[in-house]
């Protein structure tokens, strides 16, 4: 895969591979736009609170990816029953869960 200047800065031949790829090609794009972000549109359902991330245009939440970090999606004080749709105003986006919550039963 050749870089801006038509050097070659990744190679792989045949099948697999695949994460390694992808990452090299996000690596490219930002090497060329680095100020490039997503705009996600978050919708919360039940009564689930939003994280220190999102933001609001009216009722529609959204979050800015502007690098490869951990975002504040979801805020919950405790384990409440709801739902939380992501979706990507643009192609190119990889999202990933992580989840920390401590239950204690009393």
């Amino acid at each position: 895969m050749p870089h801006a200047k038509g050097r070659i800065r990744y190679y792989h031949f045949g099948e697999g591979s695949y994460q390694e790829t992808e990452v090299a090609i996000q690596g490219l794009i930002r090497e060329l736009n680095p100020g490039a972000s997503v705009r996600v549109e978050i919708a919360l359902k039940g009564a689930q609170r939003a994280g220190d991330d999102v933001k609001f245009d009216g009722k529609r939440g959204f979050i800015t990816v502007d690098r490869p970090r951990m975002y504040s999606v979801v805020a919950n004080e405790s384990v409440v029953s709801g739902g939380l749709t992501i979706r990507a105003e643009a192609a190119g986006l990889a999202a990933y869960a992580f989840t920390f919550i401590s239950c204690v039963v009393s």
